[in-house]
């Protein structure tokens, strides 16, 4: 009859439950990516709230107070960021856009090469090498240029 012995049976019940462990954390790596991530926001917003407990005087030694000083700190001083950089970001954005058509021609006829070396100062060979590894890469440079300069559309639900 066959039986396994002990020290097999350990090894087999360990990579099963290894395994297992792996599918669950798989099956939920988006909720855990959310936690560890969380994780790492709370530590590294522990030293304000720390201080903000010690020396607030609204507070009054409250934690809670603390935490939602620093949350309403962090949140205007991201809001004002946005107001002062976001307009120009944008308009930067679909400049780029704009521009994606004649980056893509000056892929496909050399001229990002030559004004590259123009610039830079490189030889002949040199502008013939990055002609050569920019037509070579166009398949994946097209899609790329096209995925990263669209402009996020607001929806209305």
């Amino acid at each position: 009859m066959f039986s396994l012995d002990d020290r097999t049976g350990n090894v087999i019940s360990t990579i099963a439950l290894f395994l297992i462990g792996a599918a669950v954390l798989y099956l939920a790596r988006r909720a855990f990516l959310i936690l560890v991530i969380s994780l790492l926001f709370a530590d590294l917003l522990e030293p304000m709230v720390a201080l903000i407990q010690r020396h607030s005087r609204l507070g009054g030694k409250n934690r809670t107070r603390a935490i939602a000083e620093v949350y309403l700190t962090g949140t205007l001083i991201l809001g004002l960021l946005g107001y002062q950089f976001g307009p120009p970001l944008v308009a930067q954005i679909k400049g780029l856009n704009a521009a994606v058509p004649q980056i893509l021609e000056g892929l496909s006829t050399g001229k990002t090469a030559a004004d590259l070396g123009a610039r830079h100062g490189l030889s002949a060979a040199d502008q013939q090498r990055i002609h050569d590894w920019l037509a070579g890469n166009r398949g994946l440079i097209r899609p790329f240029l096209r995925a990263c300069c669209r402009v996020p559309r607001l929806h209305r639900y």
